[in-house]
């Protein structure tokens, strides 16, 4: 059985009869989330119980000194996108003498949120009447806009330090990537550590929206060899780095980086399409290896 977590997050539940309990360690919570078969617990001076998942979860949110741990992986968090629509139209109609002049326009506008959802609609509407003389004319003018704007944390550099996880444990992390062109990225892992600490990466996987991993051998399962990645060496490594079944996230094996010094890093390229939003995510796990307190040790991802 595996426990994954994710730190400095919460998980919120549209459930109002989920367990909570106080004066609780996070040790304590999830001894007894595991009793509960709960499929996940926030705890950050109380533990709370996710009996289970719902669509009308919020989900995961920024939380500081909160640790969000879990049997089952949580649904992913919708992107937020906001659509505008603005439609507009007027009609003038002119007759012969005695004749009424008409002319009327509507403005509706609507807003909505995938996220939390919200609707407001505006009508504004005005007429006026005179008289006049001129020959019949009939003119009817409409338009309409849409505009879309997306939210996202792109994924350009991001740090993994120590100080984000639970030494010990495997601990997953998610970015999203909003391509801005048709072209190909390339997606790289670079680790430095130290002769007191090793790093683990499992699990690694680049999603669209039709759900599948556009990453080749990204479980590092494939053979003995690193298929599909690149790999190399900045600096002097001290010890060692490349695949092993040590420690591992599913099903038997991972990559790992054992180096005193220089920064070992993989890589693996992949084509994106133009407005598709990816959502990256993998698994990591640091171990120490001597009793000793922390130096440099990260990782640092970058997709460009």
């Amino acid at each position: 059985m595996r426990i994954g977590s994710v730190v400095n997050a919460v998980y919120f539940s549209s459930n109002e009869t989920q367990n909570i309990y106080s004066q609780i360690s996070c040790t304590q919570c999830s001894c007894l989330a595991l009793r509960l078969k709960a499929v996940g617990w926030n705890c950050n001076g109380q533990c709370q119980m996710i009996m289970n998942y719902s669509q009308n979860d919020i989900g995961l949110v920024q939380s500081s000194n909160t640790t969000y741990s879990f049997l089952i992986i949580p649904p992913q968090r919708p992107t937020t996108t906001s659509f505008t629509t603005t439609t507009t139209s007027s009609t003038t109609t002119t007759s012969s003498s005695p004749t009424t002049t008409t002319s009327s326009s509507t403005t509706t506008t609507t807003s909505s949120s995938s996220t939390t959802t919200t609707t407001t609609s505006r009508t504004t509407t005005s007429s006026s009447t005179s008289t006049t003389s001129s020959s019949s004319t009939t003119t009817t003018t409409s338009s309409s806009s849409t505009t879309t704007t997306t939210t996202v944390q792109s994924l350009q550099s991001a740090q993994i330090s120590p100080e984000s996880l639970t030494i010990g444990d495997w601990t997953m992390y998610s970015y999203s990537y909003l391509a801005m062109s048709s072209t190909t990225v390339t997606l790289k892992f670079a680790f430095l550590a130290s002769s007191n600490y090793a790093w683990f990466l499992d699990d690694v996987a680049v999603q669209g929206s039709d759900g599948n991993n556009k990453l080749t051998n990204g479980n590092f399962e494939a053979s003995s060899s690193l298929v599909a990645w690149s790999s190399g060496n900045t600096g002097v490594c001290l010890f060692s780095y490349g695949l092993t079944t040590g420690e591992y996230y599913s099903p038997s094996k991972s990559f790992y980086s054992a180096c005193g010094l220089g920064s070992p890093w993989i890589s693996q390229s992949l084509t994106v399409i133009s407005g598709q939003l990816y959502n990256v995510s993998f698994w990591v796990y640091l171990q120490q290896i001597l009793p000793i307190g922390l130096g440099s040790e990260k990782i640092t991802v970058n997709m460009q």
